[in-house]
């Protein structure tokens, strides 16, 4: 057996320590890093990559509008006059209603231009790709499919090429398979870059206004972001219409995940901060293991051994002793990245991407060599500057280590001890900002509702007259349920990420450039009478339309709607959402309360109409339960099938499931900071009883003589619990420091918390605090139980 060997069995207990720290703190970085690296770093896997961009657009003279996807008429400008663009494309997602095989199933589906597959540079696996005369309105129903679905569907049929499918009734041919792990272009809090099937956009006429297709472009080679952006505003200048349009160019893979970068980063340095606390652990276990090695290494260099051979001995012990570390970590990333996949939001973007492969493994490696050198330095470089005659003497004497090692020592703790306090706050300003969202009244009541969705396509529901009885039809049967309570219908649920914008004008008000410029946006909502009473949305004022045909031209507005519209009185009011010079009027009905899209911010305005009013629409019902909601499910589909048996009932969940999604992405960040946090506690505790318990053992002549002279228990209790707290004291005053420069990073997912928050820093102060005297008193206590007669008879 080598040295190295025998000093590792020799050291069962040292080794044993050492490799459980390493392996927690390497694979729980392992573990994160996949998931930065899977979402973040990799390239996309498209052609020559960082060519590609994503293209939106800002109307400057609408005050109250946000980034918007593109119209079809500006897509066509570009593809005919950008002249720094290679290539252009556009990809509409949607969702259409699988027949035929089985039951019926909702399918989430994009309607791309023919010059995706060219621009990204992919091409299906089987078969072909679209044809530009097959994207040309009315567009050719061919269909090509993902790889996941042809293979969940269809067994992964090859002969797949050529059948057809029914997709909203109407017959699909399909002419391709995309390739394994494809995904499409896109992706923000409303839409996910995964599909089933493609279809050609096919644009209509009248959609060449509509604002609903994400761009994505490749630059020519040669060309920057910033002079693509200028000539494509130079291209929205030559439009007429009196609006102020500016292109937003911006590379594809930080677009695709510009909304989860903050947070992955945040926690990826979360997690590099708890590996330093392990080093400072090992390098405590390592600074005590070679004092005891100090004779050894006194006689090494008595004969002939220089500092820089003590260094590298030293530092290759620890470096071997790493890697045991780093193989278990690689083990333990395994288990770590699956459970950090189930927390994991589904729509994260790129989430596919993220495994244990050949970079995680590289980084994995690369960590083993940065934490040895990290815990092995500060004994090797005490070691190698150590006079061999001076520690002889102390070796022969038992002296003990010095003021140089304790003071390492210190510095070692008060550093995990800040490390440590800086993480508690930031996972603490987290759990506090999480929870006041939690806190917030979203509008409505969520216990006892389930909601369903449940699309009408094809020819037979093109008719508004027909697609309104079918839903009335619909919530008629879901009443009669047994358990059911009452039950509504909404064009989009709260909280669900969708919604339908449009400028509200009001009549005998001139549009005025300023006007323009601060039109109110309100959300639209089609909904049923009895959807307020399901949902629990009060009514503040006035009355809910009702079914009948003279409360057709009706409306229900949320209170900050009315209070924006008509700051006195909205009852009676009129209204329209038609810019047109002679549009009908509607008249507020009644007043409810505002309802929230989004927990974290405002509620917006809202403007509810009656189904007579709506245009092709889907609807979403809700259906108030004295019965468990997961108990009606089956009830709630079979109501439907009872209407039309090829309509598929989708996304049946409770509607606290919804709140529940609504904040996955801040859920998943806060639990895995406090994670961190509740791990860099644990070992900051076990670094602070380590070194302190060594104190005592080498302080135990001292201690025997001070209570052989008279001192009591107290006193020596006292002495090593001072000593022992004053590296904490001062880890915790510069942790909450380090915090305080360091939490405008945490700004952005704050909410309802100050970056200052006393009562959070006092907490986290008291926490580690507490945790440090609990690990401080167990040695403490064994300090006083030192037998001074034992320890002179030793003497």
């Amino acid at each position: 057996m080598s040295c190295w060997g025998s000093a590792l069995t020799r050291n069962r207990g040292f080794t044993a320590a050492a490799v459980l720290t390493l392996a927690l703190g390497i694979g729980a970085n392992t573990a994160m890093f996949s998931v930065v690296d899977g979402v973040l770093l990799k390239p996309l896997a498209y052609r020559e990559p960082d060519r590609l961009v994503s293209l939106h657009l800002r109307i400057t003279s609408l005050k109250n509008l946000g980034v918007l996807p593109l119209p079809p008429f500006v897509y066509d400008l570009w593809r005919g006059h950008a002249t720094a663009l290679e290539s252009i494309a556009v990809v509409r997602p949607d969702t259409e209603n699988l027949t035929g095989t089985g039951e019926p199933v909702r399918v989430l589906s994009a309607r791309i231009s023919a010059s995706l597959f060219s621009t990204l540079g992919v091409r299906p696996a089987v078969g072909r790709p679209f044809l530009a005369i097959e994207d040309r309105y009315p567009a050719a129903q061919v269909v090509i499919l993902s790889d996941g679905f042809w293979r969940r569907r269809f067994a992964a049929d090859p002969a797949i090429i050529g059948r057809k499918i029914l997709l909203n009734e109407a017959p699909y041919q399909v002419v391709g398979v995309m390739p394994a792990g494809f995904t499409l272009p896109i992706d923000d809090a409303e839409h996910a870059s995964h599909f089933d099937v493609l279809l050609p956009a096919g644009i209509a006429p009248e959609q060449r206004l509509a604002h609903a297709y994400w761009g994505v472009a490749r630059l020519k080679p040669g060309i920057a972001v910033e002079q693509a952006r200028a000539t494509l505003d130079a291209n929205l200048a030559t439009l007429n219409g009196g609006l102020t349009r500016n292109a937003i160019v911006s590379p594809l893979r930080s677009n695709m995940t510009e909304r989860v970068r903050k947070g992955l980063a945040i926690l990826m340095a979360a997690i590099g901060l708890v590996l330093l606390i392990a080093c400072g652990n090992l390098a405590n276990l390592s600074l005590s293991r070679a004092l005891a090695r100090r004779k050894e290494l006194a006689i090494r260099a008595a004969l002939g051994a220089g500092r820089g051979r003590i260094f590298q001995q030293l530092f290759v012990e620890s470096l071997r002793l790493a890697a045991l570390g780093g193989a278990a970590g690689v083990l333990c990333a395994g288990w770590l990245l699956d459970g950090i996949l189930t927390q994991l939001p589904q729509e994260l973007p790129r989430r596919a991407g993220i495994s244990i492969d050949g970079r995680a493994l590289v980084f994995s490696i690369a960590l083993t060599f940065v934490s040895a050198s990290l815990f092995a330095s500060f004994p090797a470089w005490r070691f190698s500057i150590t006079d061999p005659q001076e520690a002889l003497r102390q070796s022969a004497r038992g002296a003990t280590d010095g003021r140089g090692a304790d003071a390492l020592r210190r510095w070692l703790i008060a550093a995990q001890v800040a490390i440590c306090t800086m993480l508690l706050i930031g996972a603490g300003l987290l759990l506090r900002s999480f929870d006041r969202i939690l806190s917030i009244d979203p509008g409505f009541q969520t216990e006892h509702v389930l909601a369903a969705d449940v699309p009408l396509e094809g020819g037979r529901y093109e008719a508004p007259a027909r697609r309104i009885a079918t839903y009335s039809a619909i919530e008629e049967r879901l009443r009669g349920i047994p358990g059911a309570l009452s039950a509504g219908a909404v064009s989009w649920l709260p909280l669900s990420g969708d919604q339908f914008v449009n400028p509200v004008f009001l009549p005998n008000a001139p549009l005025t450039p300023e006007r323009i410029r601060n039109l109110p946006m309100a959300q639209i909502r089609y909904a049923t009478p009895d959807y307020f009473r399901v949902m629990g949305i009060a009514l503040r004022a006035g009355r809910i339309y009702s079914d009948s045909a003279s409360d057709a031209w009706n409306a229900v507005l949320s209170a900050g709607a009315a209070k924006t519209l008509w700051p006195r009185d909205a009852i009676g009011q009129e209204f329209t959402l038609d810019e047109s010079p002679h549009p009908r009027m509607l008249r507020v009905a009644g007043v409810v309360a505002d309802v929230h899209d989004e927990l974290q911010n405002r509620a917006p305005l809202m403007v509810y109409l009656p189904l007579a009013r709506m245009q092709g629409m889907n609807l979403s019902f809700v259906v108030r339960t004295a019965l468990p909601v997961e108990s009606v499910a089956r009830a709630v589909r079979q109501a439907v099938w009872q209407v039309d048996r090829n309509v598929p009932v989708t996304a049946i969940r409770p509607m606290r499931d919804i709140v529940a999604a609504s904040t996955a992405q801040r859920r998943f960040q806060t639990l895995l900071l406090a994670g961190f946090a509740a791990v860099a506690v644990l070992l900051a505790a076990c670094g602070i009883y380590g070194t302190v318990s060594y104190a005592v053992n080498q302080r135990r002549r001292e201690i025997g003589i001070r209570m052989a002279l008279g001192a009591q228990r107290r006193d020596v209790a006292s002495l090593v619990l001072r000593q022992a707290f004053a590296p904490v004291a001062f880890g915790i005053a510069a942790g909450g420091a380090g915090t305080l420069a360091l939490v405008r990073l945490l700004a952005g997912l704050l909410f309802g918390v100050g970056p200052a928050d006393a009562a959070t820093y006092s907490s986290a102060g008291m926490l580690v605090l507490a945790v440090a005297a609990v690990s401080c008193w167990l040695p403490a206590r064994r300090a006083m139980r030192v037998d001074p007669a034992e320890t002179m008879h030793c003497e």
